[in-house]
């Protein structure tokens, strides 16, 4: 009898220990899952938006066919095997990021569509960077970040209102710091802002996304960040939009007024700008490249002297990226990233045959 009970209590915790592991398990499963699904998605969803943006179709061979170069480059990169500088040269564009001096202007468009493509949100020091779709919805959010809607679109003079999942997209954003760069690229441009502070309001405090007399970025996720259950707040970072001069900015500007909008609800959030740089100054004749820095190499295909621009691309290792420059002027810096880290080159000065300028990149850099 004794014996019976025995092996009945045995039986009953081999039982349990398998149901709890089971469930253990599917938890994993549903967690990774929901991980690999946003992973994925966001990949093909900037692949397509830089084929886009370079004027490309996109298609499924066209994404195999990078991502397979990808993993090769990688492979090779843990083979230490050295790559000659021939192979720099992209046969053809991928991607178009060349930063301009950012205009505002006041709201002129229609309303727009819900999960409608805007652009990509870089955030360099936090090595975030996120596909942002029209919309605050769950069917939006559970694979981009969204822009709110009624708030303003990047290159308008209002507050452009973009929200994410605490867990997912934004977890890394109480980790921002006033100073930093916050990129925001459309189809025909690139806006930068610099985060000018930080804070902690409840949902129906509707006056962050208020406009002001300027333009500016405001990115909003349900606080506190590891909270169980329903997060009570939403943790709001503010960033003004970076401008070259005062001049850039029109004089009749108007603050964007939108009709309506709302923070976005808890269900369908919760489911360094200031190192120190150095000049690396380069001069590159016509028809030639140079390696400027570490993963980072200039060639020039044409040079207009009387216009005073150029025509050529930067090739930016290891993220196997092109940036094609296409009239180029000494008058616009070029903005772009390398590794989620914010570059910048100028061109200073063009002849007949050959181009000057530098490339900012940080002092601790290998050259």
């Amino acid at each position: 009898m004794i014996q019976a009970k025995v092996r009945t209590k045995i039986k009953l915790f081999r039982f349990l220990e398998r149901l709890l592991l089971a469930i253990g398990v599917f938890g994993v499963t549903a967690f990774a899952t929901s991980y690999a699904i946003l992973a994925t998605w966001q990949s093909w969803a900037n692949f397509v938006f830089d084929r886009e943006v370079a004027g490309q179709s996109a298609g499924i061979a066209d994404y195999v066919s990078e991502k397979a170069d990808f993993v090769v480059e990688k492979t090779e990169s843990l083979l230490r095997i050295e790559k000659t500088k021939s192979t720099a040269v992209s046969p053809e564009p991928r991607q178009s990021v060349v930063g301009r001096t950012p205009s505002l202007a006041t709201n002129t468009r229609p309303g727009v569509a819900t999960n409608t493509l805007v652009g990509r949100l870089t955030i360099p020091r936090l090595h975030l960077a996120s596909i942002v779709r029209e919309g605050d919805g769950e069917d939006t959010l559970g694979f981009a970040a969204g822009h709110i809607p009624g708030t303003a679109l990047p290159g308008e003079n209002g507050n452009v209102g973009v929200a994410a999942h605490r867990d997912k997209l934004f977890r890394g954003l109480g980790s921002l710091r006033q100073g930093d760069v916050i990129t925001f690229q459309t189809f025909d441009e690139t806006y930068r802002y610099a985060v000018t502070s930080m804070q902690i309001v409840k949902p129906e405090d509707v006056d962050v996304l208020r406009p002001n007399q300027y333009a500016e970025l405001t990115l909003v996720t349900c606080y506190p960040f590891h909270f169980i259950g329903s997060a009570p707040d939403r943790f709001i970072v503010k960033a003004r939009q970076i401008v070259a001069s005062e001049s850039s900015v029109p004089t009749n500007a108007a603050p964007y007024k939108p009709a309506s909008f709302s923070m976005p609800s808890h269900s369908a959030l919760d489911g360094d700008g200031t190192h120190s740089e150095s000049k690396v100054s380069f001069v590159v004749s016509e028809h030639h490249s140079q390696h400027l820095a570490p993963g980072i190499s200039l060639g020039v295909s044409s040079i207009d002297p009387s216009g005073g621009t150029v025509n050529g691309w930067l090739w930016i290792m290891p993220d196997r990226r092109t940036v094609w420059l296409r009239n180029q002027s000494t008058r616009d810096p070029i903005f772009f990233s390398q590794e989620n880290r914010p570059r910048e080159l100028l061109i200073t000065g063009v002849t007949g045959k050959s181009i000057t300028g530098y490339l900012l990149v940080p002092e601790k850099a290998e050259r």
